[in-house]
């Protein structure tokens, strides 16, 4: 975020954390990824950077499912694709 958003237009996180309405501290986390953009996290950000709220929270999402997939990918206890070829992709809608 801070490569993307706050350095190249020279926005300090002292700034931002205030024009935000959030802790510098809070800022740090999210940026060094200790805390995860919330929505209300993501209105904070859309409002002052002229972003949507969606784009955070999307941002946030796919670091989420990767977190997941890593943590999970050699858990034995997933029974990998046992119920997968059945031809159905899922409910119908």
């Amino acid at each position: 975020m801070a490569e993307y958003y706050l350095k190249p237009k020279g926005i300090t996180q002292t700034d931002f954390a205030a024009a935000t309405g959030l802790t510098r501290k809070h800022i740090s986390s999210v940026i060094h990824g200790r805390a995860s953009i919330t929505p209300d996290t993501a209105v904070r950000f859309a409002e002052v950077l002229g972003t949507s709220p969606e784009y955070w929270l999307n941002l946030q999402t796919a670091v989420a499912l990767w977190d997941a997939r890593q943590a999970l990918k050699d858990d034995p206890s997933i029974q990998r694709r046992r119920f997968a070829g059945n031809g159905d992709d899922g409910p119908a809608a």
